[in-house]
């Protein structure tokens, strides 16, 4: 399915950033480790949504039981792992608010910078966990 294809992007888009930012190599005036991370972010973000409303779109067409969404937990914790991925570009976006911006040339975060992080890491973490779950 699109939502298992998204989540293995998310997971390849997770290990980019975590591993590529050795690399001072940039693509399109970006550094690649970012690049790559928000690719692959996009590209299962897309596949998800896809997924995501022909679910919607099969449920509604089988009439019955099937019109009921939301019903069983596989549902329900893909209803949060949409919500989650959605919310991961706007989430990327609070970057640009005072104090938080990016690290120091000589790696040092602010506050804001390292609480931005935790949230933004967590919650991707969260979307990948809980889809992986709801996969098995």
């Amino acid at each position: 399915s699109s939502l298992g294809v998204a989540c293995c992007h998310w997971q390849l888009g997770v290990l980019w950033a975590r591993n590529m930012k050795w690399s001072q190599r940039k693509v399109w005036g970006e550094i690649i480790w970012f690049q790559g991370h928000r690719t692959l972010q996009i590209v299962g973000w897309t596949l998800q949504l896809a997924g995501f409303a022909f679910i919607i779109a099969h449920k509604r067409q089988g009439g019955g039981a099937l019109t009921r969404h939301f019903s069983d937990p596989h549902e329900v914790i893909g209803l949060c792992v949409v919500i989650l991925g959605t919310l991961q570009p706007l989430n990327a976006q609070l970057r640009f608010l005072p104090g938080v911006g990016h690290p120091e040339p000589d790696g040092t975060r602010t506050a804001k910078r390292r609480a931005w992080e935790y949230l933004h890491k967590g919650c991707g973490f969260a979307a990948v966990a809980f889809g992986c779950l709801n996969v098995i």
